[in-house]
């Protein structure tokens, strides 16, 4: 007896096993503004990036901006905003930013702060090391 062979599920499979290998990279957005060629993040890497922060962080609390490559820099910028108004911004290449806006800095904000410093050190690492090799030719 033949069995019945479901043609979507196979196709679903194998794009998983694509994307799990990582051997096809989602279209990422270029821009190139002032000869600084950038890229930005999208897609199931972004969503991955998002849930990882949101994970380690504690909450789910946070609006994110765009996440930004620059390969011929080596750098990598990501930014976004906590619900109580402190705005971020993390990079490989520079310091945590933070701005409070006028948002009183009580000992949750500081352990938010503190526990936000300590995820851009680990994230920095990361990308520093992506950014050497996945994405080294896009520069």
């Amino acid at each position: 007896m033949k069995s019945l062979i479901n043609e979507h599920d196979i196709t679903k499979m194998m794009i998983e096993k694509i994307n799990e290998s990582k051997l096809i990279r989602e279209q990422e957005e270029v821009q190139d503004t002032d000869n600084k060629k950038s890229i930005t993040i999208t897609g199931s890497e972004l969503k991955n990036e998002e849930n990882r922060f949101t994970e380690y962080m504690g909450t789910n609390r946070v609006e994110f901006n765009e996440l930004n490559l620059y390969p011929a820099e080596n750098n990598a910028v990501w930014s976004g905003k906590f619900n109580n108004g402190i705005e971020w911004q993390i990079s490989v290449n520079d310091d945590m930013v933070i701005n409070t806006q006028g948002t009183p800095i009580d000992d949750p904000e500081m352990e938010l702060i503190e526990k936000l410093k300590k995820y851009a050190s680990v994230w920095g690492e990361e990308w520093a090391k992506k950014l050497r090799t996945d994405y080294a030719n896009e520069g």
